[in-house]
């Protein structure tokens, strides 16, 4: 079962990450904007990874899937890169979705 702090903590670093990047790219920092998109492009492989590994979680397994073609899309063209943040946008939406799920789930037997 995928604790409440892992999704926490997955949940605000993502958002955090996406945050600075749209405020990077809103100031006409592109290198940052670009730096932090890469960032999160990790962050979100290397969690969707986990959870697919430790808990088959399903809903991460098309990542995994699309993130190395958007890697190497986004190496080669900007189209690449608008793809990589429109699907960074979707892993946020489900880790968010998540973690509203696992707030809703009992703790334990005596709070069914």
């Amino acid at each position: 079962m995928i604790s409440r702090t892992r999704l926490k903590i997955d949940s605000l670093v993502q958002l955090l990450l996406g945050a600075g990047g749209l405020a990077a790219w809103a100031t006409n920092n592109f290198v940052l904007a670009l730096s932090l998109l890469w960032l999160l492009w990790l962050w979100q492989t290397g969690s969707a990874l986990e959870l697919w590994l430790d808990y088959r979680h399903h809903s991460r397994k098309p990542y995994l899937l699309v993130a190395p073609i958007l890697l190497v899309l986004a190496l080669f063209s900007s189209f690449g890169k608008l793809l990589l943040a429109i699907c960074a946008v979707v892993y946020i939406w489900h880790t968010v979705r998540d973690y509203q799920v696992v707030l809703r789930r009992p703790r334990s037997f005596w709070e069914l």
